[in-house]
């Protein structure tokens, strides 16, 4: 029995049709002795060449093989085509030239990374609060014991000197004389004569009043300079301190570097603003607190009237939350470490195709090339 041909195929008698490519032959199609194994015990006549509708396997034997020749061929087709001399040039320049956008690339997204954490970004949010937690506020005399010239001969610094008058809640009238406590506060430039408002951390005071209808307003009284001229001792008011409640010491550099200041012969309105900073940034630098939370103030003021005698002026000092709210600023890393690698990867892809498993593969592939002397095993990997 030779091999199975279209002709004699077509001859057999009770037995359908079995097309076969015109380019068939037995050495490369169909084996022989496969297709014996295949049509044996299936229905139908036991022959070679011979397939009856009743035989599913040996369609599929035929199917499997005409398909896998047909890719063999077109791979053998797409080698021969790539080992040309004009495509492998081609190739050699296409791939240049998507390496150097891919540096142009890299070298913005590094540009963009350094300056993001030189530079850091930061986003400002406001939240509304139904309670706010009352600043300790401190009140002192502008000038201090150590440096003010005192025209007096008993060494005392009677411009120093600092009296409560009065205090009341304008929302309530209730007074809140009593709530302030005289303290004394040594600075690295002398010693401030204050009053402390709201100083237990252990009972802290809470509002949800805002405005001036909603403040706590105090009066004071202090010495006012002599008329003539005394070099540093013209200043004449005092100074405000809107400090967190964190503990019960108060920070003498705090009432030091104090820079708002309540003049005489004025009610000044401060409207305090609850705020945090917070710092996520990448390339913080060292030293700085993470999280802060302070007392910012925007303040205002009217005059109170001929009240001030000839010794002494009278200091008004008013204050409440402006708006009943937190504000939170946040410094961050816009461009992090994350989104440097993330864009170098999508890049590195779209461009030259290349991941982290492509790359590890194609050891192997170098190894072959450099045993045969040869780029084409590297050739044929990358550019698969």
């Amino acid at each position: 029995i030779g091999y199975p041909t279209t002709e004699g195929i077509r001859d057999r008698q009770n037995a359908p049709r079995m097309t076969v490519s015109p380019e068939y032959t037995p050495e490369t199609d169909i084996n022989l002795e496969e297709m014996n194994t295949a049509v044996s015990g299936v229905g139908g006549e036991t022959a070679v060449g011979v397939v009856t509708e009743e035989d599913p396997e040996v369609k599929k034997v035929v199917s499997l093989k005409l398909e896998d020749r047909e890719e063999l061929r077109n791979e053998l087709e797409v080698d021969r085509v790539m080992r040309k001399g004009i495509v492998r040039i081609l190739m050699g320049c296409v791939w240049i030239i998507c390496f150097s956008v891919l540096i142009f690339f890299v070298h913005n997204i590094t540009t963009q990374y350094i300056n993001s954490k030189n530079n850091p970004a930061s986003s400002v949010s406001f939240t509304f609060e139904d309670y706010l937690p009352m600043p300790r506020v401190v009140v002192c005399n502008w000038n201090q014991d150590g440096t003010v010239l005192d025209p007096t001969p008993t060494g005392n610094c009677t411009l120093c000197e600092l009296d409560l008058i009065s205090c009341v809640h304008q929302d309530t009238g209730e007074d809140c004389f009593n709530d302030w406590i005289p303290t004394k506060i040594q600075t690295r430039g002398g010693l401030f004569n204050c009053f402390v408002f709201n100083n237990d951390s252990k009972d802290p005071l809470y509002t949800n009043t805002t405005g001036y209808s909603g403040s706590i307003s105090a009066i004071w009284s202090s010495p006012l300079p002599p008329l003539q001229r005394i070099p540093g001792a013209e200043r004449m008011g005092a100074q405000v301190s809107f400090l967190v409640l964190e503990d019960d010491v108060i920070d003498p550099d705090k009432i030091w570097t104090e820079y708002q200041y309540a003049p005489v012969d004025w009610d000044t309105f401060f409207a305090i603003e609850y705020v945090e900073t917070i710092h996520t940034e990448e390339n913080m630098p060292p030293g700085i607190d993470p999280n802060v939370t302070y007392f910012g103030a925007d303040s205002s003021g009217i005059r109170f009237g001929p009240y001030s005698n000839s010794t002494h002026g009278y200091i008004g000092v008013s204050f409440a939350y402006g708006t009943l709210g937190r504000t939170t600023n946040l410094f961050f890393t816009s461009y992090t470490q994350e989104n440097f690698w993330a864009d170098f990867a999508s890049m590195l892809g779209t461009l030259m195709g290349l991941d982290a498993i492509k790359v590890a593969s194609s050891l192997p592939a170098a190894w072959v090339a450099w045993k045969i002397k040869k780029l084409r095993p590297l050739e044929g990997h990358f550019n698969s």
